[in-house]
């Protein structure tokens, strides 16, 4: 089945509540810190792109990626729900 860029509201929508259910872990950082700080600024840019989308703005897949991979260098235990959530976005967003 083929994902359209209005498909793209929702599953932004999973990617945040997979951002927000990872934080009510208090989880911490690869170097130890707090991920709070981090995790707000992740939910930040998915608002943003989620807000962008509704409007029906272009959501590109290299600025998911690039989400994708900065958690991933930050996040200490990789949180595999997620990543997946990112990883369906960056499947159904635009190619640059």
């Amino acid at each position: 089945m083929a994902v359209t860029e209005g498909d793209l509201v929702p599953l932004l929508d999973r990617a945040l509540a997979a951002v927000e259910d990872l934080a009510r872990r208090d989880p911490v950082t690869a170097d130890g810190r707090p991920a709070q700080p981090r995790l707000a600024a992740l939910a930040g840019e998915l608002h943003a792109l989620r807000d962008r989308a509704a409007a029906g703005g272009e959501v590109w897949r290299e600025e998911i990626g690039a989400l994708i991979l900065s958690a991933s260098e930050w996040i200490a235990d990789l949180d595999l729900p997620m990543i997946a959530a990112l990883g369906a976005v960056a499947r159904a967003a635009r190619r640059h």
